[in-house]
């Protein structure tokens, strides 16, 4: 039986938790400050924004974690 970890899986597993988190976190962010400068409601968008994007973090690592865990990677 070969024990070795699958580097390439392990990668491509990483990549696609960091852009999970990131991508909404950054679009959050611009977004949030932007209509806090708009509607004038200094941080309460921003952080609206930042807890929607963090829902969003959680339920896209959950579902690469359960394809990968199931095996089933493409």
């Amino acid at each position: 039986m070969d024990t070795k970890p699958d580097y390439k899986t392990i990668a491509k597993l990483f990549g696609s938790m960091t852009a999970w988190i990131v991508i909404p976190l950054l679009i959050a962010r611009f977004v949030g400050f932007w209509l806090d400068g708009k509607f004038h409601t200094k941080p309460w968008l921003f952080v609206g924004c930042m807890a929607i994007a963090f829902l969003i973090s959680m339920i896209g690592i959950f579902k690469q974690v359960k394809k990968y865990g199931s095996g089933s990677e493409k």
